[in-house]
């Protein structure tokens, strides 16, 4: 873990920043189209040439299938309890194809590759030793960004409420700010960029459409109801399976701020990114084996556009005036809207009980 540390982590994070815009700047504009066609086009169409044959491609599940069984033999030697969790497996697909809206159009691809892709981000992350020390760097760097927000609350509120951990100013402060960093990732193409690729990775191996597969790497980052705001110009052309997809990548993943507030509980950050990033395949999956489709989709990768950050940042916070005045006052009122909340749930259920026992 020596280069996640120090000078190791920014020679790591300056190369990776030049090789992205050497590639993006100077070999893709330049040489990009070329390459496409004399290298990347023809191989494309020799894959799919070759997985058009129906024996190729269940000669492809079979030998993945063996393999993956192989592995579970030599994995589970000294205790074959542990593979009880495939029955569970077994049984939530199961009672998803049983329960599917339109069991016969099923597409298993979707499900096959969700579920392939599920376990090798699993072994990537948790069994392997390189995997697993990647996202403990990322989860000890979240932290590290997360604890600068502890610090600024504690200039401003004391250090007594931020040590006694009182949610109002400890939480929600470490809430706000996360949110704070997306809006201007957002608003500078960043969280754009970076969500296109996953959405593309995803779709090229699960064979989802674009909308659903760029709304699933969204809430990687995201919440339930923001990254549908990135595809907001195709909802009213979406299908009902793909709006299905996209309820359930929602539900499936916790926002980005949701997950700071339980980094700041004490949870280990490392954990909760795995679990993150494994839930978008996974939700892909069982969302197109339960309501498989069986219309075609009006949007595709060559009709598909981000949109662009139209908000309160983009608007407002090019006057420095409206920096210095208004967005202190929306922090705060959006702060104690929140506690408001908060209270008057527990207000309202002690009233009713108050009223049933006085009754």
């Amino acid at each position: 873990m020596g280069w996640c540390h120090g000078y190791g982590f920014l020679i790591i994070l300056m190369v990776l920043i030049y090789v992205g815009l050497i590639y993006f700047q100077i070999i893709k504009r330049f040489w990009g189209r070329q390459i496409a066609k004399s290298a990347i086009e023809p191989f494309t169409k020799f894959i799919r040439k070759l997985f058009s044959s129906r024996f190729v491609r269940v000669g492809a599940v079979l030998i993945v299938l063996a393999a993956f069984v192989v592995y579970l033999v030599f994995e589970t030697t000294d205790n074959r309890n542990r593979l009880r969790g495939l029955v569970g497996i077994a049984v939530i697909l199961g009672f998803g194809f049983i329960f599917s809206k339109h069991p016969s159009y099923v597409n298993w691809r979707p499900v096959i590759m969700g579920t392939i892709l599920q376990f090798l981000l699993g072994l990537f992350c948790i069994r392997w030793d390189v995997g697993r020390s990647i996202f403990d760097c990322i989860g000890q760097k979240v932290t590290t960004f997360l604890n600068y927000a502890n610090d600024g609350a504690q200039f401003v509120y004391g250090e007594f409420l931020i040590s006694e951990g009182v949610f109002a100013f400890f939480v929600l402060t470490v809430i706000f700010f996360f949110s704070f960093m997306i809006s201007v990732l957002y608003y500078l193409g960043v969280m754009q960029f970076v969500v296109i690729k996953l959405g593309w990775i995803l779709q090229v191996c699960l064979g989802t459409t674009v909308c659903e597969s760029v709304n699933a790497a969204g809430n990687i980052f995201l919440g339930q109801t923001e990254s549908p705001l990135l595809i907001r110009p195709y909802l009213k052309k979406l299908t009902y399976s793909e709006m299905h997809s996209i309820m359930t990548s929602g539900f499936a993943t916790v926002a980005g701020s949701v997950l700071a507030a339980y980094i700041s509980f004490g949870a280990n950050p490392a954990y909760l990114i795995t679990a993150t990033v494994m839930a978008a395949p996974g939700s892909l999956c069982y969302s197109k084996l339960f309501y498989p489709e069986t219309e075609k989709s009006a949007t595709s990768s060559d009709n598909i556009e981000m949109e662009k950050n139209n908000g309160f940042i983009n608007s407002r916070c090019c006057h420095k005036w409206c920096c210095n005045r208004h967005f202190p006052c929306l922090g705060y009122y959006c702060q104690f809207n929140c506690l408001r909340v908060l209270c008057g749930i527990p207000q309202w259920c002690l009233g009713i009980l108050w009223s049933s026992r006085g009754g």
